[in-house]
């Protein structure tokens, strides 16, 4: 409103003056201040954005080293329990014989109910990073009424570092996530694929999609069906972290089904 009202003041000011030049300079002028103030705002936008993902993503990642530290404990427990198992049968075995079955009933509900840590998990590859960030997804999803069907085969320790997995793999699948969220029942399903192939890591991630999608220039993706995204921004922190491991992220989509491919190769 300001550039209106000085334009509409120079240009009065040419008319009295007969002169075009002072209204073509300052109309010029006032044009080029607003393209800055709108590229201002738009970048304040996208760092606003960008900073609000990187804190939800440092929150999943101290969540995924918690529960490293909790299934930690968990298999210090089953040790434990394998080591004791021996005597504890012993103990049971003598119960029954004497006929206080009873007591030895008691004693293996005992037994099953401290070994029932983690047994509903869909993930039990053995890398911590990975179980963590896998079942804890996999209960988001449960709770969306989506089915996250996964196949990991991975050794325990994988070269690449436990955040860039989670930066990875967050973004993946909370994109997959989102875009079948609003999709009937019997097509929320995503399916996840994470393996080692000659030495480089593999790792796809396929779901359903209704619209059309965009793609654009900088590396984003939307959807026009919905008043969110589909696969933007999130899909550029995914290739900037895979391209620290010499590697590449392939998105292919078409026929009602995405899929995010990355290749991770070691340093």
């Amino acid at each position: 409103m300001i550039s209106v009202y000085v334009i509409y003041d120079a240009y009065s000011r040419s008319l009295e003056h007969g002169s075009n030049i002072g209204f073509v300079v300052v109309s010029l002028l006032m044009v080029f201040i607003n393209l800055i103030i709108f590229d201002v705002y738009e970048r304040m936008i996208s760092h606003t954005l960008a900073e609000k993902k990187n804190l939800i993503y440092e929150q999943e990642i101290e969540m995924c080293n918690r529960q490293a530290k909790d299934r930690e404990a968990a298999y210090q427990q089953t040790r434990m329990l394998r080591h004791d198992l021996n005597d504890r049968l012993i103990g049971i075995g003598a119960l029954l014989e004497s006929g206080h079955s009873d007591e030895a009933a008691g004693e293996i509900s005992r037994m099953l109910a401290e070994n029932r840590l983690y047994r509903d998990n869909v993930s039990h590859c053995g890398n911590l990073s990975l179980d963590a960030l896998i079942n804890y997804k996999h209960s988001l999803a449960s709770g969306m009424g989506i089915r996250l069907e996964c196949r990991a085969e991975v050794p325990t320790e994988l070269f690449v570092d436990g955040t860039d997995l989670c930066i990875i793999l967050g973004n993946l699948l909370d994109n997959a996530l989102e875009a079948v969220e609003n999709l009937p029942l019997s097509q929320r399903l995503v399916k996840l694929v994470v393996r080692l192939e000659k030495g480089a890591l593999y790792i796809m991630v396929e779901n359903p999609y209704a619209g059309e999608i965009v793609e654009h220039g900088d590396g984003t993706i939307r959807s026009s069906k919905g008043p969110g995204e589909l696969h933007g921004y999130g899909l550029v922190s995914v290739r900037k972290t895979v391209g620290k491991y010499n590697g590449d992220l392939v998105i292919r989509h078409g026929g009602g089904v995405f899929r995010a491919s990355a290749i991770l190769y070691p340093k």
